[in-house]
């Protein structure tokens, strides 16, 4: 499936979004396939309407879903894929958008809040208090002006990658000193909240 087709090809900016879903779905796969530690990949992570943790608050979260999930040692990455056309993002006057090249603009209101955040705060619960990284990633053909870094999306860190750089390895940073044994309890609660996991991830455990 090239990236183009997906993210193109004449279909609406649901199905595009939907399509880039996949394709990031698919880097993340070419990527962990090659690493010779243990990883495990979740993809639509969307039974969040009540999240419970160890000594916290349950979490509701109503429709929300998390694109993709990597485990990984004693860490994880919350990956959202965002598929937006060609342009280039950035702020204007402290609003997020896409610059296209015609010159036109358009919002991008995920840039401006941090929605992100309570997601990751369901996976510091499914995991038992493990800390991770908030991955965001455009496609090939979208670039980023140095005005992004202000955007709220960012506010607590986290990276902006293509596909591209998903399959050369440029997560493989984040996950430097994690190449312990997953907990299989965190794989079995991630499990349970899934639509569907990546070939290396393994069957749900009892003891949730």
């Amino acid at each position: 499936m090239s990236l183009e087709a997906s993210t193109w090809g004449g279909r609406d900016g649901a199905r595009r979004g939907a399509y880039f879903e996949r394709v990031v779905g698919a880097a993340l796969e070419q990527w962990l396939d090659s690493r010779p530690a243990v990883t495990h990949l979740f993809h639509d992570v969307s039974d969040l309407a009540r999240v419970p943790g160890t000594g916290m608050k349950p979490l509701h979260l109503g429709s929300m879903n998390i694109d993709h999930v990597v485990l990984a040692g004693s860490t994880w990455l919350l990956v959202d894929a965002k598929g937006v056309g060609e342009g280039v993002l950035r702020l204007v006057d402290g609003v997020g958008g896409l610059e296209r090249k015609d010159g036109t603009h358009k919002a991008q209101p995920w840039m401006d809040d941090v929605k992100a955040y309570s997601r990751a705060g369901a996976l510091f619960r499914m995991t038992n208090r493990k800390e991770g990284t908030l991955v965001t990633v455009i496609p090939d053909h979208t670039d980023c002006d140095p005005s992004i870094i202000s955007a709220r999306f960012l506010d607590r860190g986290g990276s902006v990658v293509t596909p591209s750089q998903i399959m050369n390895g440029d997560l493989e940073q984040l996950l430097t000193g994690h190449t312990g044994a997953v907990d299989p309890l965190d794989v079995a609660r991630i499990a349970a909240r899934c639509s569907s996991a990546g070939s290396n991830a393994v069957a749900p455990v009892s003891g949730l």
